[in-house]
């Protein structure tokens, strides 16, 4: 994590966030005048404070007053409608703030959750290395479900990412009058070697991309016509 990409890093765990959301409330074999849009409502004020709300039976209406008729949308007229008005809010917020002090904000919660959640994998993956031998007793390959479980372990923790993140930076308060506490700072990594029995310090190394990013909802460079986070971007 850089500052030069977090916000576009926000924005992406924003996109993912809306779209797990949808792929269970406006599921494909569901009718748009059956969304449970109380809950949706209920997921974007916790983690974007956004509101959604019905209408009568044949129209959503979201904040700054943007309205959707039911009739005529689908999961994706509603994905992007949505992230559209998550996109203008934190625009919003970030009006007189200095754009480098923004994104070491975001940068900073976003070390912050990672490291606090990963430490919690590693306990949870702790745990489960304990008590897997008990699995035998079921008839079952204790590494196979260790294997198993642990991948379930490892996406719950990607989702609490995501959910963490967002909330925090979103609903975030900043004084830029306020100087940040020291260990707010945030530092490069140490990366260690082990050689041997001696440990040998390193210098934190930077990988870049080369090739420019492709954003979730722009056409698939494969030429499908799909969006790529439908296409290639999965």
């Amino acid at each position: 994590i850089n500052t030069d990409n977090a916000k576009e890093l926000l924005l992406d765990m924003a996109d993912e966030v809306v779209d797990d959301a949808l792929a269970e409330i406006a599921h494909e074999k569901i009718y748009p005048e059956e969304w449970n849009i109380e809950a949706l409502n209920e997921l974007l004020e916790r983690q974007f404070a956004v509101h959604i709300e019905k209408s009568g039976d044949h129209e959503l209406i979201l904040q700054r007053n943007t309205k959707l008729e039911l009739e005529n949308c689908n999961r994706d007229i509603l994905h992007d409608t949505i992230m559209e008005t998550v996109i203008h809010e934190y625009e919003a917020k970030e009006k007189g703030i200095k754009a480098d002090f923004m994104r070491h904000v975001e940068k900073v919660i976003m070390l912050q959750v990672l490291d606090a959640l990963w430490k919690d994998h590693l306990l949870g993956m702790d745990h489960l290395k304990e008590g897997i031998g008990l699995r035998g007793y079921a008839q079952k390959n204790p590494l196979t479900e260790y294997k198993k479980e642990g991948f379930d372990l490892f996406g719950a923790m990607m989702a609490r990412i995501k959910e963490e993140t967002t909330e925090y930076l979103f609903k975030i308060q900043i004084n830029q009058e306020i100087e940040m506490p020291d260990e707010l700072v945030s530092k490069p990594p140490q990366v260690v070697e082990h050689r041997g029995d001696s440990e040998v310090s390193a210098k934190p190394v930077t990988v870049r991309r080369e090739e420019e990013k492709v954003g979730r909802n722009e056409p698939c460079p494969c030429g499908s016509g799909k969006k790529y986070k439908k296409c290639h971007g999965k």
